[in-house]
């Protein structure tokens, strides 16, 4: 019975597989590897993604807090200008230390080999440097800060440009040299808008304590005329100090907006997003 064309086919195929079977089977394992080591890649940059999503999250989590801080900083010493109970700031060293750990755990990660993640990341650190040099000068003047809130609860009481004239002076006595002295302290802070308020309030409060020695002369010796001439001096500096304090408020806002990092941590994260979707 002759071969149809369907067993010859049959046959030769045979043939081939019997031929080239060990080639056949390598391939096959070859595909195999290929494809296991395929999705253990994937795998790899899916988990790798998600913990650098993750430690950015983190990291724009401590900034935030960070930021608020170094606006609260700048409101505590400005209310106590204002003669409004001051804010405390004994945690900030504590938070800005939170950011500067979330950033160090950021690092540790491995993005090297995502062009786009790895040179938004390295604008955000090298920018970072900047931001983490400012919140170590400004832990170092924590203290300076808290000294004033504490030395000057009593002499910042009389900042009311429309108080009595006869309530001045024993308001201004309880201003002692250590209050004028925590002000003195904080000209040393490495922050420019720091150095520069405590300088000028300094200034204005060494005018004032003179004014109250010529104040209270004039007022045992009752020379009326001479009292209502330094007290208008004296409400003179108190405006010019809540206008300093404004002009304060403004200048830590712009060292904040010249370093700040909310857009490089914001396309970090857009970045790092996209990669966990498209590897999914």
């Amino acid at each position: 019975m002759p071969k149809t064309a369907a067993n010859k086919c049959h046959e030769h195929i045979l043939r081939f597989f019997h031929k080239n079977h060990l080639i056949i089977v390598l391939a096959i394992i070859f595909m195999v590897v290929c494809s296991v080591v395929w999705l253990l890649l994937k795998n790899l940059d899916r988990k790798n993604y998600k913990e650098v999503f993750v430690s950015v999250y983190d990291v724009q989590k401590n900034y935030k807090k960070a930021k608020d801080t170094i606006i609260n900083t700048g409101s505590s010493l400005e209310y106590s200008l204002l003669g409004v109970p001051p804010i405390k700031v004994d945690k900030s060293v504590e938070i800005f230390k939170s950011y500067n750990e979330s950033v160090e755990r950021l690092e540790k990660l491995n993005i090297s080999h995502d062009q786009d993640i790895s040179n938004q990341y390295n604008m955000f650190i090298n920018k970072n440097e900047q931001f983490k040099i400012y919140i170590n000068n400004l832990s170092k003047s924590i203290d300076s800060i808290n000294n004033i809130s504490k030395e000057c609860k009593k002499s910042n009481s009389v900042l009311d440009t429309e108080m009595n004239p006869d309530k001045i002076a024993p308001s201004y006595a309880d201003m002692t040299s250590s209050c004028i002295g925590a002000w003195n302290n904080l000209q040393n802070s490495k922050i420019q808008s720091l150095s520069r308020l405590a300088n000028n309030i300094s200034k204005l409060m060494l005018n004032n304590r003179k004014n109250l020695d010529e104040l209270q002369d004039a007022s045992i010796k009752g020379r009326q005329t001479k009292i209502l001439s330094i007290v208008e001096e004296i409400r003179k500096n108190n405006r010019e100090m809540v206008i300093v304090a404004g002009r304060f408020s403004e200048d830590i806002k712009e060292e904040l907006r010249a370093i700040d990092l909310e857009d490089d941590l914001k396309n970090l994260n857009d970045f790092t997003t996209k990669r966990i979707l498209t590897s999914d």
